[in-house]
C-alpha cells in the first residue's frame, strides 16, 4: 500500500527536486521555529531560545579574549546566536549547572 499511496499522491523525486530548489533552508528553518515558538513558546524557550542566548554570550565572550575563533552551531541556532550577539546577557549559576549537566 505505501507504493500505491507514493505512485499517487507524492510528487516524483524529479519534481521534488525542482520544487525544492527555490526554497531557501535557512528561511524555511526561521519559518519553523517562529511557528513552533508561536505553539509552544515555553518548549521553544528552553529548547532554542536560551540555548541561543548561552552561546552567543559564551562566544562573545571567547571572541573578545582571542583574534578569531571558529564555532559549529545547528542551523536553527544561528539567526538566534546573531541577534543575542551584542546583547547584555545575565546567566545565573543556577543555569549554567542545569546547561552543563
Amino acid at each position: 500500500t505505501p507504493l500505491v499511496f507514493q505512485a499517487f499522491f507524492l510528487p516524483s523525486p524529479k519534481e521534488h527536486k525542482k520544487t525544492l530548489r527555490p526554497m531557501n533552508d535557512v528561511d524555511i528553518l526561521t519559518l519553523v521555529i517562529q511557528e513552533m515558538s508561536k505553539e509552544f513558546p515555553s518548549l521553544m524557550d528552553t529548547l532554542v531560545h536560551e540555548r541561543d542566548k548561552y552561546m552567543a554570550c559564551m562566544l562573545s565572550r571567547v571572541a573578545s579574549e582571542h583574534s578569531s575563533i571558529v564555532a559549529v552551531v545547528g542551523r536553527g541556532h544561528l539567526q538566534g546566536i546573531i541577534k543575542n550577539w551584542n546583547q547584555p546577557i545575565k546567566i545565573s549559576s543556577q543555569s549554567l549547572s542545569i546547561l552543563s549537566s
